[in-house]
């Protein structure tokens, strides 16, 4: 078992060495936990091919099941080949950034979902690396969300060797995903968006 350096997200005077040292481990390959807006979430560069076995092997989760992968903007998930169906337009331009992940296809007919988080230092984190962080939420596969930073080091205790510390999560609960991959709409969670609230902003 190694070590846990533990940064809190403080003046915003700060931010710009708080990025650089996360950037830093996410570079090498390294898994990271930090603030969002619904839970705190574990993740690591989508570039490197480790990530995903890696995150597999500390959640105790099958490998075979995917990830989200964050982003910091819709050009982004476009630059990725995926596409978003007409009707999904009406729930990025209210909740991304925010607490919603869509799952969208490309040509190939692979899937994957994806959310933009609304915490300015992890949206940041995402525009300096350059892509994707592919993450799922901090905590054990079938444990309680860590909704702190003090939650999650109790639940991995040194087994993440960076956990950015930006206080209690705001919304407290998971983002509501929805399936985006075909014409119709597939509500896949209910979370932090209500079931009403999506479809209502679909117009349904």
């Amino acid at each position: 078992m190694g070590t846990t350096e533990v940064i809190r997200v403080g003046p915003s005077g700060a931010l710009r060495l708080i990025l650089d040292r996360a950037l830093a481990f996410l570079r090498r390959g390294e898994l990271i936990a930090f603030p969002t807006e619904t839970v705190y979430g574990i993740g690591g560069s989508a570039g490197c091919p480790g990530t995903a076995p890696a995150l597999a092997r500390l959640k105790g989760r099958d490998p075979n099941k995917p990830f989200q992968a964050l982003i910091s903007s819709e050009d982004q998930v476009r630059a990725l080949g995926y596409s978003f169906p007409t009707w999904a337009r009406a729930l990025t331009t209210r909740w991304w950034p925010g607490p919603l992940t869509l799952v969208l296809s490309n040509e190939k007919g692979e899937t994957q979902g994806f959310r933009a988080p609304r915490h300015p230092a992890v949206l940041a984190l995402i525009e300096l690396l350059g892509q994707p962080i592919l993450a799922s939420s901090a905590n054990r596969a079938g444990g309680a969300d860590a909704l702190s930073a003090r939650d999650l080091i109790r639940t991995f205790s040194t087994e993440i060797p960076l956990v950015v510390d930006g206080g209690p999560a705001r919304l407290g609960r998971p983002s509501t995903v929805v399936d985006a991959s075909s014409t119709e709409p597939r509500i896949l969670r209910e979370g932090a968006i209500s079931v009403a609230e999506i479809l209502g902003a679909i117009g349904l």
